[in-house]
């Protein structure tokens, strides 16, 4: 992560020589996301890609305390 005075630098140009510098520009890392077929399967067969899906965070949900679920549930309908 760059710092602070960095971060000036590549966005507004600015260095302690001046603004005429050449600055660098900030460029992000990409990361890729998943797809709508990797989620739907995550989603319902919970894929171990270190990625907590809805489903898998409702499955540890019901499977922690099945009550509790239910009750919860039925209150916020």
């Amino acid at each position: 992560m760059a710092s602070t005075t960095e971060q000036m630098e590549q966005v507004f140009g600015f260095t302690p020589q001046g603004l005429d510098q050449e600055v660098k520009k900030y460029k992000p890392e990409l990361s890729k996301g998943l797809s709508y077929g990797e989620l739907i399967v995550d989603n319902i067969l919970g894929l171990d890609n270190e990625y907590e899906s809805f489903g898998e965070k409702l499955g540890k949900a019901v499977n922690e305390d099945e009550i509790k679920f239910l009750k919860d549930a039925a209150v916020g309908i």
